[in-house]
């Protein structure tokens, strides 16, 4: 089990590097070399935060503060670097991931529990304001949303709610089932000619017909509430693997992430992080289960030595 964990540091560690040496030598979002884009990069970067902080609380644990400090001093880097892409719906999934982890951590000590959602948020606030990435993206939403209520929609934000509305008026349509595999897309171009006086009719133009935006969106358009409640099932089976293994506090955060960031994009359907995600899964239980396996053995040695 350390060779699979170290070889997936590695490469993690790998992609990091070179994921920030675009950003700081080249003024370059994601990697263009591993076709990655700064979706992708970012929530890389946001799945190493989750695991650095709860490893950290983990060596604390064990009584090693100086791994712990060095592991919560790189979660706050790759927030950092985090902060400097523009996923902006990703960075909120990070947040709410790393503010779920924190408020189950320390539910029953309050002054630690105040003290540590103080110290992200401030540490975020200090980041943000220091980050002209964030900041244009945050005046740009600003932007989009005030287009958006005078009738534009050629904008990211309005081009996301003007397919989250065809979206839902499409599942109204047809609940149960959907419009089946596949049909999702065709059902925007198709609709919007008429969909509401036409108003969206100029956003394929914008930007091609690709996906809705929201895994639940695109999931209820293709396979309808059943193809929801499967999503949702999924999710609640992934949380009780980490559940059942003792892994409450890591489980709980990578769900929530995922949940989190399939809001602004679709997440799990299309992207290839989630495969990155299932072997940290792999990885952290089978690790569980080594640190298990070995305790019981020193145990043993221990009582054959007495």
């Amino acid at each position: 089990m350390p060779w699979a964990a170290g070889a997936l540091l590695s490469g993690y560690l790998g992609v990091v590097v070179l994921g920030s040496y675009q950003w700081v030598a080249q003024g370059m979002q994601g990697i263009p070399l591993l076709d990655m884009s700064y979706l992708s990069y970012s929530a890389t970067l946001g799945t190493g935060v989750i695991l650095a902080v709860f490893l950290g609380w983990e060596a604390l644990s064990a009584g090693k503060k100086i791994q712990s400090v060095l592991l919560w001093f790189a979660a706050l880097l790759l927030l950092f670097l985090q902060l400097n892409q523009s996923a902006r719906g990703l960075l909120i999934a990070t947040l709410a991931a790393l503010l779920l982890m924190i408020v189950l951590r320390y539910r029953r000590e309050w002054k630690r529990l105040a003290g540590g959602l103080t110290f992200i948020m401030l540490a975020v606030g200090l980041f943000a304001a220091n980050s002209d990435v964030f900041q244009e993206r945050l005046q740009q939403a600003y932007a989009d949303l005030q287009s958006f209520q005078q009738g534009v929609y050629v904008t990211s934000a309005g081009y996301r709610l003007a397919m989250w509305d065809v979206g839902l008026h499409g599942i109204a349509e047809k609940p149960l089932l959907g419009h089946g595999s596949g049909m999702a897309e065709k059902y925007f171009e198709d609709t919007i000619a008429t969909y509401k006086q036409g108003i969206y009719r100029d956003l394929p133009e914008f930007q091609n017909t690709a996906h809705y935006h929201n895994e639940l969106i695109e999931i209820g358009m293709n396979l309808g509430i059943l193809g929801v409640l499967a999503f949702g099932f999924l999710l609640w089976s992934w949380f009780q693997s980490f559940k059942r293994h003792n892994l409450l506090l890591p489980g709980s955060a990578i769900v929530c992430f995922v949940f989190m960031a399939g809001w602004t994009d679709t997440f799990l359907l299309y992207s290839r992080i989630p495969s990155f995600l299932l072997a940290v899964t792999a990885i952290t239980i089978g690790w569980q289960k080594y640190q298990n396996t070995s305790d019981t053995v020193d145990l043993r040695q221990a009582s054959l030595n007495l």
